[in-house]
């Protein structure tokens, strides 16, 4: 509303108009809480959720992200993958993130070293477009599927055990044959071992892991 004070013939009056603006204040508050709402959802998902400017910069990210790499959010804000996770892991995300800034989504497995532990991850990018069309950046979600992927393996190994028990007669031929494959289901590094004799009077050379 506005209004202004005339005078007229020595009367003053009260000159002005009103404007009705109920519906704008109903629209900015319903613009308000649909805001804290989606803040709300985005802090409160486990997943890890992030959004990245074209240059790779995070410019906005969840609590989730910021617990996982333990440190403050705002110590992710305005970094690169180099910057965070280094040159290699960046080198690897920069790839799939120029795929995604062509237009195409992008879903597939990533691996990573944390503080020492390795995880792996479920991460599905898509692309940010403007009112004009164009990508002017990126929005992704990063789930943990570490304990899955351990837990696959698991089973596999149980069955890989399974099959070899039924195949070898003695545990020395058990081991020879079964310990390679499972150092390669799970990843790890394995060294030469000699165990002891067998029946036969030869050593045996099997795998074992570090």
């Amino acid at each position: 509303a506005s209004a202004r004070i005339i005078t007229i013939a020595g009367v003053e009056y009260l000159d002005g108009a009103i404007q009705d603006v109920t519906t704008r204040k109903i629209a900015e508050k319903e613009r308000r809480d649909a805001e804290e709402r989606w803040r709300a959802t985005f802090e409160a998902v486990s997943d890890c959720v992030f959004v990245k400017d074209i240059a790779g910069r995070y410019v906005l990210c969840n609590r989730a992200m910021s617990e996982l790499l333990g440190v403050a959010t705002s110590e992710i804000i305005g970094k690169t993958d180099d910057d965070i996770f280094g040159p290699e892991v960046g080198a690897a995300v920069k790839a799939s993130d120029a795929e995604v800034l062509t237009g195409k989504d992008y879903e597939g497995e990533n691996r990573l070293w944390l503080r020492g532990r390795e995880y792996y991850f479920h991460v599905v990018k898509t692309p940010m477009r403007g009112s004009g069309g164009g990508v002017g950046g990126i929005c992704g979600v990063a789930r943990d599927i570490t304990k899955k992927r351990i837990n696959d393996a698991r089973e596999r190994a149980m069955a890989v055990v399974s099959n070899y028990a039924a195949a070898f007669s003695s545990e020395s031929e058990l081991l020879a044959s079964i310990i390679p494959e499972l150092a390669d289901l799970f990843g790890f590094p394995s060294a030469a071992l000699l165990l002891p004799a067998g029946d036969d009077g030869e050593a045996v050379k099997v795998l074992r892991f570090d």
